[in-house]
Formats: C-alpha cells, structure tokens, sequence
C-alpha cells in the first residue's frame, strides 16, 4: 500500500521542468563559442612557442619582420588549426565524460543516443570531433540545421550518434524514469515478491 501513495507525490510535483528549444539552442552557440576562443588561444600561443624555438635554436628569423613572423606563425597556424580542432573536441569529450570548457560552463553534456548515463565511446567522440571539423571547413554554414530541427540535432550528431543535454535535461529525464519505474511497481499485484517481478516484465 506504501508503493500506492509515492505515484500522486510524484505526478503533483517535484518533477524538473524540461528547457525550452530555444534555452537549448542558445546555452549551445555560447558553448561552441567559448570553445572556439580556447582552441584559437591554444593554436595561437603553441604557434608562438614554436616560431621563438625556430628563431632561437635552428633558423635566424627576425621576429619582427612582418613577412617573417607571416610566413612562420600565421602559417603554422593554418597548418596546425586542423589537429588542435579534431584533438580538442576528441580528448575532452573521451576523458572528460562528454564535456568540454565550453559545455561545462554552460551546463551542457554530450550523451550517448539512447544512453545519457554511460561514457562516450572512442568512436562516438572522434566521430563528433570529425562532424565539427567538417562544419569549421564549411564557414559553419551546417549550423543552420540545428535551428530548422524540432530536437535540434545537427551534422556532428548524426555522424557520432550521440545527443547534447542540460543538466536540467538529464535531470528531468532521470525523474520521469523514476517516475515510470514506481508507476510500474505500484500496480503488481505483490510489489514485494520477486514472482511478481518476473511475471510483470513477461507480460
């Protein structure tokens, strides 16, 4: 009888409201945003490092020659952009349980499709990081589906299969499962023998 009161306490309140498409859309660009900015710092300070050890150690570049520091830092950029892009996204979405600077910031996570609570796999998170390096080489134009998109899944999302949440999200998700799962066990005719169990989930 204790299992028949917990259901109306959970269907009158305590249950987290779900954010708006636009909430979503919005804590996203700013993520993406932030993200941008450090791995433009990152490229850009690893750059420098490495045309004042060409300067000091192997070549006698003159640092202040436009056409020089053009030629070896800004160039090098352009070269290395690509790898600090793809490792990046990679490495804080594999070690870092789908969260990046950006997302952790913005409260956001990159889950697995049908799994938000398990880790990302190796694919899943270079297949993610390959989806926003094609998009970086297309201007981000691809963005624009996110916007024409009702669950607002874009080209990086179908590529790695996975999905991104808030945390209120994932906290109203987790709710509406506990909510099923003593919906569930309210209504077995013995919720506390095991048989009950069994033939309920037969049934």
């Amino acid at each position: 009888m204790e299992s028949l009161r917990i259901l109306p306490h959970i269907e009158s309140g305590q249950t987290p409201k779900r954010p708006s498409r636009k909430e979503v859309l919005k804590s996203r660009i700013y993520a993406f945003a932030i993200d941008l900015y450090a791995i433009v710092f990152l490229a850009r300070v690893s750059s420098l490092m490495w045309g004042y050890f060409i300067s000091k150690h192997l070549s006698r570049i003159d640092m202040s020659n436009y056409q020089a520091y053009r030629l070896l830092v800004v160039g090098n950029i352009n070269l290395t952009m690509p790898i600090f892009f793809t490792s990046y996204f990679f490495f804080f979405y594999y070690l870092n349980n789908g969260r990046t600077l950006g997302k952790m910031l913005m409260k956001l996570k990159v889950c697995a499709l049908h799994d938000h609570k398990r880790e990302l796999t190796f694919l899943e998170a270079f297949g993610r990081s390959i989806g926003y390096l094609f998009i970086n080489y297309l201007s981000y134009v691809p963005f624009v589906i996110n916007y024409f998109r009702k669950d607002t899944k874009g080209i990086q999302d179908f590529i790695s299969q996975t999905i991104v949440l808030r945390h209120d999200e994932i906290a109203a998700i987790e709710a509406n499962e506990e909510h099923t799962t003593v919906s569930a066990q309210a209504y077995l005719p013995f919720p506390e023998d095991p048989v009950s169990h069994r033939i309920s989930k037969t049934s």
